[in-house]
């Protein structure tokens, strides 16, 4: 054989070894520190600019990427909740933003994922967004 494929098999099997053994000793992912499954506030309540959260969560659904965001509301500051695009959906609730809060102003990673949208029907023609928050 010629020199050249010993010197392609031995670099694909210090790649390969390099591969596993990074693999191998990798560090497990970080778990949250901690996890709250919650519902949004105020869905229904219009914006000033007269945008209704509805109008926002008729697009969205399971599974899709939330922002929080910490925001001054009525004088005392609170988590808003926005769908990617800007558009607000709601506001977290205060025993859930309590928590969430000071991690956000603290520069923490905050994760938060729509789990289910309820609500929708004839008799309830409005939704509802429950999500799963982590803070890391």
């Amino acid at each position: 054989m010629s020199p050249w494929v010993w010197v392609v098999l031995a670099v694909v099997v210090v790649v390969a070894v390099v591969l596993v053994w990074r693999k191998k000793f990798a560090t497990p992912a970080t778990p949250p520190s901690k996890t709250f499954d919650t519902t949004v506030a105020g869905v229904t309540a219009e914006d000033e600019r007269g945008l209704s959260p509805q109008q926002v969560i008729v697009n969205l659904q399971s599974g899709d990427r939330l922002s929080l965001v910490a925001k001054d509301n009525d004088g005392t500051m609170a988590v808003q909740v926005q769908a990617r695009g800007g558009g607000v959906v709601g506001w977290l609730q205060d025993n859930v933003a309590d928590d969430v809060l000071p991690a956000l102003q603290g520069g923490k990673r905050v994760d938060c994922r729509i789990a289910d949208i309820t609500g929708g029907t004839r008799g309830n023609p409005n939704f509802g967004v429950s999500i799963k928050i982590e803070v890391y």
